[in-house]
């Protein structure tokens, strides 16, 4: 709508909280403080980006910005009225150490040799799987989610599995807490062996993917919009003094995540070294996006 005139165009946002970010429903609720950050370090005259607080606004009383900011909290204050984007916050989110500068990559052929494995969160109304891919170099790539708007019947969930996997070699399936049991048992005489995770420890289990994410070996499609949405959304619970907590705050929303804490456990632990982007030895021409 710009080329008739050659027009500019101007976006406007209030850096956002990691609370309501939590509630957003963008596939990445920091998208806008990461465009912002983007126009910042332009040098070619395309982005222009401005930073005004509440304060700079001519057409507020500065007495009554000055009485409203009496009961504001800290973060709020900060973030409504004075307009600063605290990159702290990051470090609250649980999964803070992904990066998707290396490790969003866009979607391409998975060569089918590469081993298969999936991680499963069970539930009647939301059930959730991740399937993953690991190459010859030890790099995991997620390249399905499963997440159906409404509960299906296990039976109708296996079906949906084999058709993901279809022609690969899945080689461990994983998922559900020690007292689910029962359900695993269901999959199995569906046609889905799913093992219970060998490490029981939420925490653990969290460390064990972030273990990986540090050394940027775990890569996920872009495409995987749950996925990563939940990624830039789930947060350690605060307390009282507004310190994280060991506790995943609203754990039982984050079903995709779940999925990847089991899947995680599935993997060797990392040690030493850091990926600087993923690795293949089949041939080039296997890695090419088809358009």
């Amino acid at each position: 709508m710009l080329l008739d005139n050659n027009g500019d165009a101007t976006f406007i946002y209030t850096p956002p909280s990691l609370k309501s970010s939590g509630i957003s429903r963008a596939r990445d609720p920091r998208h806008a403080s990461k465009m912002f950050k983007m126009a910042q370090a332009d040098t070619t005259g395309r982005w222009a980006a401005f930073h005004f607080t509440s304060f700079d606004n001519p057409h507020l009383s500065q007495e009554a910005l000055a009485e409203i900011t009496l009961d504001m909290s800290r973060d709020s204050y900060l973030k409504e009225i004075m307009a600063e984007d605290d990159e702290a916050q990051a470090n609250l989110l649980v999964y803070g150490c992904f990066n998707e500068t290396i490790c969003k990559i866009p979607r391409f052929e998975l060569p089918k040799e590469w081993m298969t494995y999936s991680g499963h969160d069970f539930g009647s109304a939301n059930p959730a799987a991740l399937f993953a891919a690991q190459n010859p170099a030890g790099d995991i790539f997620l390249f399905r989610e499963y997440a159906p708007v409404v509960g299906k019947s296990t039976f109708q969930n296996v079906e949906a599995f084999k058709e993901i996997t279809a022609g690969r070699t899945v080689l461990a399936r994983v998922g559900g807490s020690h007292q689910e049991e029962e359900i695993r048992t269901a999959y199995t005489t569906q046609g889905w062996p799913i093992a219970e995770p060998f490490i029981t420890s939420v925490k653990a289990q969290i460390d064990r993917v972030k273990g990986k994410m540090e050394k940027n070996k775990i890569f996920i499609f872009s495409d995987l919009y749950q996925t990563l949405g939940e990624l830039s959304s789930c947060m350690w619970k605060l307390d009282d003094m507004g310190k994280p907590t060991n506790d995943v705050k609203d754990d039982k929303k984050w079903h995709l995540l779940a999925s990847l804490r089991y899947l995680g456990t599935l993997f060797t632990p990392e040690t030493v070294g850091t990926n600087q982007g993923y690795r293949t030895t089949t041939p080039k021409r296997r890695l090419v996006t088809r358009r």
